[in-house]
C-alpha cells in the first residue's frame, strides 16, 4: 500500500513538473513568479529578498524537492548522492528541451543549479529522516 501511494505521489509530481517545464510558452511560470513576488511584498518581505529572479530561483528549488524526496522514499537503495546526480541530469535534459525544442522558452544554467539544489534538499531530508528513525 505504501509503495503504491509513493508511486502515485511521484507520478503526480512528475505530471505537474511536466506541465510547468514543457509548456510551449513561459507564461505560466512567469505568472507564478509574479504572483509569489507580489504576495511576498504584500506580507512585508524586503524588496531585495522578493526580487523576481530570487523568487524564480527559490521556486525552481522547491519544484524539485517533493519528487526527489518521494522517489527516494520509494527507492531506498539509491543513495542521496545518486539522487543529486539524477536531479542534475533530469534538470539538464529539461533545460536542453526548453532551449532547443521550445522556442518561446529559455534554458538557463541557474535553473539547473536551483533544480539540483532542490534534489539535494529532498534527498538529504529523506536520508536524515531515515538515520533518525533507525536510531530510535
Amino acid at each position: 500500500m505504501r509503495g503504491r501511494l509513493l508511486l502515485a505521489l511521484v507520478a503526480a509530481s512528475l505530471v505537474v513538473l511536466g506541465c510547468v517545464v514543457f509548456q510551449a510558452t513561459g507564461s505560466l511560470p512567469t505568472r507564478v513568479v509574479s504572483a509569489v513576488t507580489e504576495q511576498l511584498l504584500a506580507i512585508g518581505v524586503s524588496p531585495t529578498l522578493a526580487e523576481s529572479s530570487r523568487v524564480e530561483f527559490a521556486l525552481n528549488v522547491a519544484m524539485f524537492v517533493p519528487p526527489v524526496a518521494v522517489a527516494a522514499l520509494l527507492l531506498p537503495r539509491i543513495r542521496w548522492s545518486e539522487w543529486v546526480v539524477i536531479a542534475f541530469v533530469v534538470s539538464g535534459v529539461v533545460e536542453l528541451v526548453q532551449g532547443f525544442l521550445l522556442p518561446d522558452r529559455s534554458a538557463t544554467f541557474s535553473d539547473v543549479v536551483a533544480n539540483t539544489l532542490g534534489g539535494l534538499i529532498g534527498a538529504l531530508a529523506v536520508s536524515a529522516t531515515r538515520r533518525v528513525s533507525s536510531r530510535s
